[in-house]
């Protein structure tokens, strides 16, 4: 066991003591250290038996930077930082005055404002969204009169950034009912300090003797606020609809890491509940994927051990492209030259003829993109690749089509194999380009125009980009980069650049996908954009190819070979047979998932608190059980929960009158539980049917249009 320092601080000044009295007020000093180290390996003890992996890390640590002091003025435990107090020598003192503060804008019965409760939100005209607006156009509550939301008599989700002491955080748990809470330590050191000086089994035992309840830690140390805003993050997805919309903090002396965590996580609510999935669009997708494999479009093959030496070319739209296109036409003949995207318009302005156009969005725009080419001829003859549940429409602007299934994707779960199932493979079109490359084992990979941000947000895609000049909302939108660019980054050069959220990801899913595949690839960045770990710039322009390989197109190169492989070869594809077989298994699951969230709703009592709890329940369910035996049917039905759970919940939040707020809950479970029961029967009659391209009208309208 390691001795930590813990210094009693005695003053003797201005005091005129009797050897007894002194000799009592240092037996009790030394008692409060005897305790100290006893409520140590009190909470050691604790950890070991019900935090195996906290009990590891600090059995044997050993205090750095941060120590424990008695400060015998007032008898209280302190917390030094090279020698002075972090408290300015009274740690329940500001623990306290942290509280209140906390208290004073955020005490139960007080107003909160986060994001809004959907209104008007759904309007779509298909099943998922009609139901869900039938359901929140039932509530009470009104778009003009709503303002925000009232914290209920207990805290549905509490955020404690930073420990120290821990005053603060014992003394709020004993005073407040809390459902989920989360503890956050970037330093360890502080975390160890703890140890000494609050009781970590009676703060979570409340947690542990109430199913319904929640208590994690997250400790770092942490290499940025980005990775810690990460990690809070993936603990916060556990638990929507309460994050976003009833997630407070108290952040620790209001460090300023603490500030900037906070504030992206309280900024990005909107952005979070954008991205969710729902029904209409997952039923769509597959429908897509149906149709496309009864047109009996190839799957990906596994690629050939004699291939692997063949470099491959991964092009982005990104702005540095304008500094590197005279070395993709330079080694052009020596690699296998794959456009992501829009990136094909920025080749084409140049004369740059790519070997394959990979694709991975499902939105319309992704047609238009290709159409307003105005060139169809050459885009049929350029092999196009992407996801299974990409429009049968776009497949159909090319000869030659191979597609794969996302690995996250129910697609995958129904038909795909370690062949044909590719993961990692988003959430840009790059990273869909990159994930089926270093899945088939190509050990050169090269990055053109993958910046992932901005040098400059009016230079946001390289020049002849459909950005600059399309009158389409969707580029429009992307092409407005200013607002959102406010993520800083490190470019290649050493510099700073500025990036947004769903680039920045991207950009972390091509440095996690390179260092998976790191053992046998080199991913080579030959953008002038954000630096990438476990890749390899390339600041000059001349490229470390084999000097062996083609400079042509015969038969006999290696580009050949893959694209006959790939392309002229390809006969696999899924027996129809066996397509029905596979969409009973999902139509399975759906019909217990669903009994099972009917099941909890109707436990539910009409009050917040059970409606708080059942999200708990359900959240838990699919996280810790659903999640693990069926990712890609979890994924598949995540959306459409938590849309479900958003519009009953923030209605409820908004409502004052106990009554209004019975009779809401009562028509908000009667609705959902109807709408669940329905679910099937439409996945039924979509799924199960004579797929037939011209007659099908989910093939000729968007996902806007009615069914």
């Amino acid at each position: 066991m390691a001795q930590t320092m813990l210094t009693p601080k005695v003053n003797y000044s201005n005091r005129a003591l009797n050897m007894s009295a002194l000799m009592t007020e240092q037996d009790n000093q030394l008692q409060i250290l005897r305790d100290a180290q006893d409520l140590k390996m009190k909470n050691l003890k604790f950890f070991k038996e019900f935090h195996p992996a906290i009990y590891k890390i600090f059995n044997e640590y050993v205090l750095q930077d941060y120590k424990v002091s008695l400060n015998t003025d007032i008898g209280q435990l302190d917390i030094l930082h090279n020698g002075k107090s972090i408290y300015n020598q009274r740690p329940v003192a500001e623990a306290n005055e942290m509280l209140s503060t906390f208290e004073e804008s955020f005490a139960p019965g007080n107003l909160l404002k986060t994001i809004d409760p959907p209104f008007n939100t759904y309007g779509g005209p298909r099943f998922f969204h009609k139901h869900c607006n039938e359901i929140a156009t039932s509530s009470p509550v009104k778009k003009h009169e709503f303002y925000a939301y009232t914290i209920p008599e207990f805290y549905p989700l509490m955020i404690f950034n930073g420990i120290g002491a821990g005053y603060h955080i014992e003394s709020f748990l004993k005073k407040h009912d809390v459902i989920n809470c989360i503890i956050v330590e970037p330093e360890p050191d502080l975390f160890a300090t703890s140890l000494y000086t609050i009781d970590w089994e009676l703060i979570c035992q409340p947690f542990m003797d109430y199913t319904e309840r929640s208590i994690h830690f997250t400790i770092g140390p942490f290499e940025d606020e980005q990775y810690m805003s990460a990690a809070l993050m993936s603990y916060l997805g556990q638990h929507c609809p309460l994050y976003p919309l009833t997630t407070l903090y108290i952040n620790h002396k209001n460090r300023e890491e603490f500030t900037k965590v906070t504030n992206k996580l309280n900024k990005d609510t909107n952005a979070f509940v954008s991205i969710w999935g729902y029904y209409d669009d997952e039923i769509n997708q597959l429908n897509n994927c149906l149709h496309n494999l009864h047109l009996k479009i190839p799957l990906i093959k596994p690629n050939a051990h004699t291939l692997l030496d063949l470099p491959i070319f991964i092009i982005g739209a990104g702005p540095s492209l304008d500094e590197r296109i005279e070395m993709i036409k330079k080694y052009q003949g020596r690699a296998l030259i794959v456009s992501c995207g829009t990136a094909i318009h920025c080749l084409y302005s140049h004369g740059i003829k790519p070997d394959i156009q990979f694709e991975l969005e499902s939105d319309q725009c992704t047609v238009t993109s290709l159409e307003d080419l105005n060139d169809p001829e050459w885009i049929r003859s350029i092999p196009m690749m992407g996801p299974s549940q990409l429009a049968p429409k776009l497949y159909k602007l090319a000869d030659e089509v191979v597609i794969f299934f996302k690995g996250e994707s129910v697609t995958s779960m129904l038909f795909g194999n370690e062949n044909t199932s590719v993961s990692r493979a988003t959430p840009t079109c790059t990273n869909g380009a990159l994930g089926v490359f270093a899945h088939w084992g190509f050990k050169s990979i090269y990055m053109f125009g993958l910046d992932f941000g901005y040098r400059d947000t009016n230079n946001h895609h390289a020049k002849g980009s459909i950005y600059y000049t399309s009158t389409d909302k969707a580029f429009m939108a992307d092409a407005d980069v200013d607002e959102d660019a406010k993520v800083i980054i490190t470019a290649v050069d050493g510099s700073k650049m500025r990036t947004k959220p769903l680039l920045y990801t991207a950009m972390r899913s091509t440095e996690m996908l390179a260092g998976r595949y790191k053992e046998f690839c080199t991913f080579y960045n030959c953008s002038n954009g954000a630096a990438m770990q476990y890749t390899t710039w390339i600041e000059g322009d001349t490229l470390p190819l084999v000097e062996s390989l083609s400079l042509d197109d015969t038969d006999t190169s290696m580009k050949a070979k893959f694209m006959k492989l790939q392309y002229k070869n390809n006969k696999n594809t899924i027996k129809i047979a066996e397509i029905n077989s596979k969409l009973k298994t999902l139509e399975h699951n759906m019909k217990e998932l669903n009994n099972y969230i009917i099941e909890q709703i109707n436990l539910m009592t009409n009050d917040m608190y059970s409606f708080s709890t059942k999200i708990n329940d359900i959240s838990t369910f699919m996280d810790k059980i659903l999640k693990p035996k069926v990712p890609a049917f979890y994924f598949y039905m995540r959306g459409s929960i938590w849309h479900l759970l958003y519009i009953g919940y923030s209605h409820a939040l908004a409502i004052k009158n106990q009554k209004d707020l019975e009779i809401w809950i009562d028509t908000w479970k009667e609705k959902t539980v109807a709408m669940l029961e329905k679910m099937p029967s439409h996945y039924n009659s979509v799924v199960f049917k004579d797929f037939d391209y011209d007659s099908d009208p989910w093939m000729h309208r968007s996902a806007s249009d009615p069914e």
